[in-house]
């Protein structure tokens, strides 16, 4: 409905093994970090992440903020829009083990959202 605040779900299963980085870090590694498109009367809050794990890689001699498992990141949004719309978003992350990094990446996806009138 016009005005409601949505709380959007991102899910995020990383696979066994890997890790991927939270907040803070040192500079050089990518942070996973929810990002989506400015619309026209859409207000989007900023993201909400779960708590990192501190953990020791012992390759790089460094203590470092991350997630494993499974982690939600929440988005707050509130329309203003009279009509159905697609919010698209991005993911930026690096998935690492304890040993080696893949490269940086994204993921692009989309939330379908309707307008619904007031009863």
């Amino acid at each position: 409905r016009r005005g409601q605040i949505h709380t959007l779900t991102v899910d995020i299963d990383v696979k066994p093994g890997f890790h991927i980085y939270g907040q803070p870090l040192p500079t050089g590694y990518i942070a996973t970090a929810l990002r989506t498109d400015e619309l026209e009367q859409l207000t989007c809050g900023p993201p909400i992440y779960p708590k990192p794990q501190s953990l020791l890689l012992p390759a790089l001699g460094e203590t470092l903020s991350v997630y494993s498992g499974s982690i939600s990141i929440t988005l707050p949004v509130q329309s203003r829009r009279r009509d159905a719309f697609t919010l698209k978003a991005i993911l930026d992350y690096q998935a690492c083990t304890e040993w080696e990094c893949l490269l940086p990446d994204t993921l692009d996806f989309s939330f379908p959202l309707t307008y619904l009138e007031n009863p």
